[in-house]
């Protein structure tokens, strides 16, 4: 179960936030074993704001809506253009945000500063 769980961990956290989770959690244990009070508040103070921005990050990207839209005709061997609206229907704006767009033969990638509120940002 412990190994399912940091596999999901990896998937969804970069290098250094597996550090940070790591780093606390080999800190309390020691601290628990020993009885030492404060280092497991600070690693469960490390350990809760992970917790904390991970719920806040998934609210923000909750009612996001991607749509990919094909430039002209498609044909079999020919290379063709694509783009990628993201639209927000939320009363608030969403910030900060990769979008990857992927397959077999491609592979494209975007930073979105900003996707307004009740508005919409395409990428090419």
């Amino acid at each position: 179960m412990l190994a399912k769980l940091w596999q999901r961990l990896r998937r969804r956290l970069p290098r250094e936030g597996m550090f940070l989770v790591l780093a606390a959690s080999v800190m309390m244990i020691p601290a628990w074993v020993k009885g030492i009070n404060l280092l497991i508040l600070l690693s469960l103070l490390v350990l809760s704001l992970f917790v904390v921005n991970d719920l806040a990050a998934r609210r923000q990207l909750r009612r996001l809506e991607a749509k990919r839209r094909w430039l002209g005709p498609i044909f079999a061997g020919v290379e063709s253009e694509w783009e990628v609206e993201i639209s927000n229907p939320r009363p608030f704006p969403s910030r900060g945000m990769h979008i990857f767009d992927s397959g077999p033969e491609h592979c494209q990638q975007w930073f979105v500063p900003q996707v307004p509120a009740r508005g919409s940002v395409i990428r090419r």
